[in-house]
């Protein structure tokens, strides 16, 4: 059905590139079935972008798909070297197929350290940051489970401030997390906002602790650019964006001791969460 609405359309136009924007792969049937249809309309090149990293094959049908595709796509675009390599590895797809290019932003946000370089170092509130939907593959549990161990194993962090912004399906549970756990004092929630950047320029950092299917989160890109660092995971494309121990820290995805400890790092040491923060921006900036 969605072949024969897509056909007539592109016949129609008569473009000589569709580019097709996939959220991952396979993803939407439709993106796939605009691949086929695109081949079949004698389309000149057929660009698809692919968002996140790849899932494993799963039976013959959709070996079946990967063989349209492969005929089909001239270029894959991915935002991260990660995702190229899951849609080789995994999908069989032909490295000289895969075009890699970053995200990028335009940022009015950005602190200039050489005019001010003790900004951050001057903050009065603790506060930390994470921003992102609330769904399992972000590791919200693992950053509650390692706020509570922080806060147990040094009570000097008692003032500690972690602002959580977005919304999504795992909000209410974690929500009751923070309850069971007494975090009430330390866990602020603040729903989706669209002046989240405000929140994160004035955190001493951002935790990302992603434990599956992640791309290049742009959150950290925007930390970058405020010159905030970031505690994030070996998962995807994020330790393309930090260098660990230079701009930020990479920990293992749901190492509970090791968020502690990376957290520990960067709140009693402003000197080094300083220089990741400056490392952070100019690496942005390059």
């Amino acid at each position: 059905m969605i072949f024969f609405t897509l056909f007539p359309l592109v016949l129609k136009q008569r473009a000589e590139i569709i580019h097709i924007n996939n959220g991952g792969y396979p993803g939407a049937l439709s993106c796939l079935v605009m691949a086929v249809v695109a081949k079949v309309a004698k389309t000149e090149k057929i660009i698809l972008t692919v968002h996140n990293i790849a899932t494993k094959r799963k039976g013959l049908f959709e070996l079946f798909v990967d063989c349209l595709i492969r005929k089909g796509v001239d270029f894959f675009v991915t935002a991260s070297k990660e995702a190229s390599l899951a849609l080789c590895e995994k999908r069989g797809f032909f490295k000289d197929r895969m075009v890699q290019i970053y995200h990028g932003i335009n940022s009015p946000y950005q602190i200039n350290f050489s005019e001010n370089p003790s900004i951050h170092r001057n903050k009065k509130v603790r506060q930390l940051s994470m921003i992102a939907v609330f769904e399992e593959r972000k590791g919200h549990r693992v950053v509650l489970k390692a706020l509570k161990k922080l806060l147990v194993e040094n009570p000097e962090f008692f003032d500690i401030k972690l602002v959580l912004v977005g919304e999504g399906p795992l909000l209410k549970e974690m929500k009751d997390l923070v309850q069971i756990e007494n975090l009430g004092n330390n866990v602020q929630f603040l729903g989706y906002r669209n002046d989240y950047t405000d929140f994160l320029k004035n955190s001493l950092f951002l935790l990302n602790p992603s434990i599956g299917y992640e791309d290049l989160p742009y959150i950290i890109i925007e930390a970058m650019s405020l010159g905030i660092p970031t505690i994030g995971t070996d998962v995807g494309g994020i330790p393309e964006e930090i260098e660990n121990g230079i701009t930020g820290i990479i920990i293992p995805p749901k190492d509970v001791d090791s968020l502690v400890s990376a957290m520990h790092l960067l709140l009693s040491n402003a000197q080094i969460r300083l220089e990741m923060g400056e490392n952070a921006q100019k690496r942005f900036k390059k």
